[in-house]
């Protein structure tokens, strides 16, 4: 459980677990629009942070797509935002990083299944439109977003991995959901190989992906991706389930 408080306008939001008996508290982070009609509906869009903002300290977690939703697009596009935490030293996605080739796990792991539990909280207790539930993340959170849309396909409108990665024989249930995933070719700590050969895959599925692969920007491609020069944020709010 998080010792933190959080700046507006984001809140705190707590899920229970059971672990070896015992009810164990995870706390994640919460962005609702701005301004609510009563009766509406609004988008989700789940973010999943990369490896440096695990840990017990939520406010890490704001970084990046997070505060840029809070004040750059907040008005633009009201929606809520949900950024679960992983725990120190543990991972989103039950996959070998450092390999290209690594197939993914028969089943989540605990971060995972503590994620798939937030999710379905969320959409129980808030006025969300479920043909729009997003999903993006970036480096962890790039291969927990491709597990995670792997293992619930029927579930998002659309993801935006970015500098992620995942198993290439397991896309094919993806092959109709409007992705568009960013990649640098100098990235020196999660092999570009890892969304090309997702990206590959998924075209040889019959899918349509979008993807855009930086020359420089390391591994930072979150940065021109999330800019609004992109148009990454107006397409992905366009996208929704039929």
């Amino acid at each position: 459980m998080s010792d933190s408080t959080l700046p507006e306008p984001f809140q705190v939001e707590s899920v229970i677990s059971q672990r070896d008996d015992f009810p164990e508290f995870h706390d994640y982070a919460v962005l609702s629009p701005k301004s609510m009609e009563p009766g509406r509906e609004y988008p989700l869009v789940l973010f999943l942070h990369g490896a440096g903002e695990r840990g017990d300290d939520l406010s890490k977690v704001l970084a990046h797509f997070p505060i840029l939703m809070a004040t750059t697009y907040r008005d633009e596009f009201p929606a809520f935002v949900i950024i679960p935490q992983c725990e120190e030293d543990k991972f989103w996605a039950r996959i070998h990083w450092r390999d290209p080739e690594s197939p993914m796990a028969e089943e989540p792991g605990s971060m995972m299944k503590m994620v798939m539990q937030i999710l379905e909280e969320v959409l129980d207790h808030h006025p969300i439109d479920r043909r729009r539930i997003y999903l993006t993340g970036l480096s962890m959170g790039g291969f927990g977003s491709w597990e995670l849309a792997i293992r619930l396909p029927e579930m998002f409108a659309a993801l935006v991995p970015i500098c992620g990665g995942g198993d290439p024989k397991r896309v094919i249930n993806l092959r109709s959901l409007p992705i568009w995933s960013f990649h640098s070719a100098d990235d020196n700590v999660v092999d570009v190989e890892h969304s090309r050969r997702l990206v590959r895959a998924l075209c040889e599925a019959g899918g349509d992906p979008k993807y855009t692969e930086y020359e420089d920007a390391g591994h930072h491609s979150w940065v021109p991706a999330y800019n609004p020069g992109t148009g990454l944020l107006k397409w992905m709010f366009a996208q929704q389930k039929i």
